[in-house]
């Protein structure tokens, strides 16, 4: 049964998602498009300068002090001789190697991904094969 915590979970979950797309999609459109063609040197100074506006934005917004979430995970530590390793660590590297696999596979045996590798090799050529 999902309770009233868990639904609050989860539609802040896909807001959040939602929200940073958005996010995502603009500063791509705003800052990153129009130096396609640039030195390497614009879009790394775009960059920082891009998330110094994100950083002092949402200090305007939120104030400086930093903001506490209720846990989600129970903590439990294991202690393995003299490793402790809690139980929200097992989970981060569960996730992170899943996803680091997800990626791996998508890369080397999806169409997508030898798109990628094709774009990184030589994107003229690349955009020519479409």
């Amino acid at each position: 049964m999902v309770t009233v915590f868990q639904q609050d979970l989860i539609v802040s979950l896909f807001a959040a998602m939602m929200a940073c797309m958005i996010l995502g999609v603009t500063i791509e459109k705003v800052a990153y498009r129009p130096l396609r063609r640039s030195t390497r040197l614009a879009p790394l100074i775009s960059a920082i300068g891009v998330s110094i506006f994100i950083q002092t934005l949402m200090t305007k917004i939120q104030g400086p002090q930093p903001v506490g979430f209720p846990p989600v995970i129970a903590d439990a530590i294991y202690k393995v001789g003299p490793i402790e390793i809690t139980k929200v660590q097992i989970i981060i590297l569960i996730v992170a190697s899943t996803l680091m696999l997800a990626l791996n596979f998508i890369v080397k045996y999806v169409k997508i991904g030898k798109a990628m590798r094709a774009a990184s090799e030589d994107y003229d050529t690349a955009a020519l094969m479409v």
